[in-house]
């Protein structure tokens, strides 16, 4: 989702190792971390109230970009997981989404929207067909190279 001052980049990671060393990564810390990330804007709220060192409970009173740790669903402990979300504060209720964040294990990374994975299937699923077609006009030999292809993706695809 491109915004102005938002740029996604999923393939890009943080970890910072010393940070990692001298503090525990849990609930009370882990935006701390995030904001040593390249994907934390420095013009958001969160470094507004940091700077008039107000508490994060204040930025329902704030309009604009802000993160939020989300609640810990999975109830797993010790948590390894942290999600963040970027989000444009446009009242003391209303938000909208701009980009979801993880922290696994120590180690940030963005999370692709629905657009990047439908993208990224979509792009699998061309190649592959266009593999068996060239497969089919190159002869029979060749599509029976193809169709045993498919017989190996299709017993070693994820099962949901």
């Amino acid at each position: 989702m491109e915004v102005a001052g938002h740029v996604d980049d999923y393939n890009a990671s943080f970890r910072d190792t010393v940070w990692l060393q001298s503090f525990p990564l849990n609930a009370q810390t882990v935006l701390h971390y995030f904001a040593l990330s390249p994907f934390y804007d420095r013009s958001c709220n969160n470094e507004r109230l940091k700077m008039q060192r107000l508490g994060l409970d204040q930025l329902k009173n704030l309009r604009g970009v802000e993160y939020e740790l989300l609640p810990n669903a999975a109830k797993q402990l010790p948590q390894q997981l942290y999600i963040i979300r970027k989000q444009r504060r446009n009242g003391r209720t209303q938000v909208e989404p701009l980009a979801i964040y993880y922290v696994l294990d120590g180690t940030v990374y963005q999370a692709p929207n629905i657009h990047a994975m439908l993208t990224s299937r979509l792009k699998k699923c061309s190649y592959r067909i266009n593999k068996a077609f060239h497969g089919l006009a190159a002869g029979p030999d060749v599509a029976l190279e193809a169709e045993s292809e498919i017989h190996f993706l299709q017993s070693t695809r994820y099962e949901e």
